[in-house]
């Protein structure tokens, strides 16, 4: 299953659409706290979410 569409939403959630046609809504607050995805606190980081073609990422330049 691969990840082919990703949409920011308001309150660190993100909207994903899998290859098989899943969908749903992603609540990212808890992992917002912790270790490297703290960078995404930043709204405008948090924006740059994206798909490669198989899972999420973020660009985040520090």
């Amino acid at each position: 299953m691969k990840a082919i569409e990703v949409k920011p939403l308001d309150g660190y959630k993100i909207q994903v659409v899998f290859s098989d046609g899943v969908s749903g809504i992603v609540d990212l607050n808890d992992l917002i706290q912790k270790g490297i995805f703290q960078q995404l606190k930043d709204e405008k980081a948090f924006r740059n979410v994206h798909t490669d073609g198989l899972s999420i990422a973020w660009s985040v330049e520090l």
